[in-house]
């Protein structure tokens, strides 16, 4: 099936709004990058290395600005911890500003320094639930305003879209709004939803209508929808191996005064961590494109299981695409999405077993050799071979 572009509240454009076009034509080049991560906690109750690990996959994306959700920092009684944090990022080369008062919730922008040194802060503004933070900024004599956000997975708590846009209104500048919204900008039904995948429903109407409303009152436009506007791409990839939901609940709006040719937007074809359930998504508004050679380590390419890594990756991404199809075609019946399921269970256990191997391999070259371990290797290599063989062919999807 053949779809056309998303409808007008996607894209909507008022030209009386104050942040039309506050820049010019020639004036509206912001050259910078922003990157969202939801991270799932920074873990800072107790010393541990997943956060470290979070610190290096976080700051790996190299964006300008990074936006943070569900940071759970509890400022106000782990003042020691949030200071250890700060430390470690400006250590990574980034200045960490954050309203994340409470155990749950809480937003963030990590800012590099060469930048923040010569970013004034004209005003900050933290919403009492944690979800937002505004910063107003001036940077190379351009004001504009960066504010992550954390949306309420609640339809209860939708006050959050309503006190986030009085907010907005205090603001005659260009907005920059992204982190994960838990929703949808795509209100259509399941069957045709570029948004969701493998749901029975979308995470909520009355939350997509409200992010759209956003979007009417503000000019405000989804960088992805407009570069992408057929393609079906996921931010959410839930942590256990039964659960094939997929959604893409993380985006940025932006102001339409500074989207344009200039623009453009990635999201990561896998988790930059198993220790996240959300991708990041970065962004990239008229800054120039970096040259770098992509090196692959000899220990990568002489992995025995990098075959089965890639062959499951391919048929994960066959599968979470797959379209049904009533019928015969090419003289193949067509998989009904109840076998889909089974085959992406089947896939799933395959990525576990990998990821168990590398974990025992790992501790067999710190500790030493040990044959039990090395028998539970070769067993999981004998399930991975098995389990590929009762996979049909790619031409199946």
């Amino acid at each position: 099936m053949v779809r056309g572009p998303p409808a007008a509240p996607f894209y909507v454009h008022v030209d009386n709004n104050q942040n039309a076009n506050i820049l010019g034509n020639n004036a509206n080049r912001l050259e910078i990058s922003v990157s969202v991560q939801n991270v799932r906690s920074m873990n800072i109750s107790t010393k541990n290395d997943i956060t470290t690990q979070k610190i290096i996959c976080i700051c790996s994306l190299k964006t300008d600005f990074i936006f943070l959700s569900d940071l759970r920092l509890n400022t106000a009684r782990q003042v020691s911890a949030v200071h250890d944090l700060e430390k470690n990022f400006a250590f990574n080369g980034y200045k960490f500003i954050h309203n994340s008062t409470i155990p749950s919730r809480g937003v963030g922008i990590l800012i590099k320094k060469n930048i923040f040194d010569n970013l004034t802060i004209i005003e900050r503004i933290n919403s009492e639930d944690c979800n937002s933070l505004l910063l107003h900024v001036q940077f190379r004599n351009k004001n504009f305003v960066l504010c992550p956000i954390y949306g309420p997975n609640r339809d209860n708590e939708s006050t959050f879209y309503d006190e986030l846009s009085i907010k907005l209104r205090n603001f005659a500048c260009p907005l920059i709004v992204g982190g994960d919204w838990n929703a949808t900008l795509d209100g259509s039904n399941v069957h045709t939803n570029l948004d969701v995948i493998n749901m029975r429903n979308i995470p909520s109407i009355l939350r997509t209508n409200k992010v759209k409303n956003l979007c009417r009152e503000f000019s405000l436009v989804d960088p992805f929808r407009l570069i992408y506007p057929n393609k079906k791409e996921y931010t959410f990839i839930p942590t256990s191996i039964n659960e094939h939901n997929r959604s893409r609940l993380d985006f940025f709006l932006i102001s339409n005064c500074i989207y344009g040719t200039g623009t453009s937007i990635k999201i990561p074809n896998s988790l930059t961590s198993t220790l996240f359930d959300h991708k990041p998504v970065l962004l990239s508004l008229d800054t120039p494109k970096i040259l770098r050679k992509n090196i692959v380590k000899d220990t990568i390419l002489h992995s025995i299981d990098l075959p089965a890594f890639v062959k499951a990756a391919v048929f994960e991404c066959y599968l979470q695409h797959y379209t049904p199809i009533d019928g015969v075609l090419n003289g193949i019946n067509q998989p009904t999405m109840d076998t889909v399921q089974q085959y992406l269970n089947v896939i799933g256990r395959i990525l576990t077993f990998l990821s168990e191997i590398r974990e025992l391999e790992k501790g067999m070259a710190i500790n030493g050799y040990n044959e039990r371990d090395d028998l539970f290797v070769s067993a999981k290599r004998a399930d991975i071979n098995l389990m590929f063989e009762d996979m049909p062919d790619l031409a199946y999807f």
